[in-house]
């Protein structure tokens, strides 16, 4: 019976780990990512505006993300 409950204790907290954590992840970094592996997207106002026709879209942004040294 205590192991039971313990089980039980357990996931609960695993679960609300898993959730908070989840919530930094994606309040960081960005749900979907359009890339192009040809080195730069050349309609990239258009491709924005399609992305903000879909249901439940709230922004686009452009940006670059490549590998740096510091």
């Amino acid at each position: 019976m205590i192991g039971v409950m313990a089980l039980i204790v357990v996931l609960a907290v695993m679960n609300g780990f898993r959730e908070d954590l989840m919530k930094k992840i994606l309040g960081v970094n960005s749900h979907l990512l359009i890339l192009s592996y040809k080195g730069g997207i050349k309609d990239a106002e258009a491709i924005m505006e399609k992305a903000l026709e879909a249901d439940g879209v709230l922004s686009a942004t452009p940006f670059i993300y490549s590998q740096v040294m510091i």
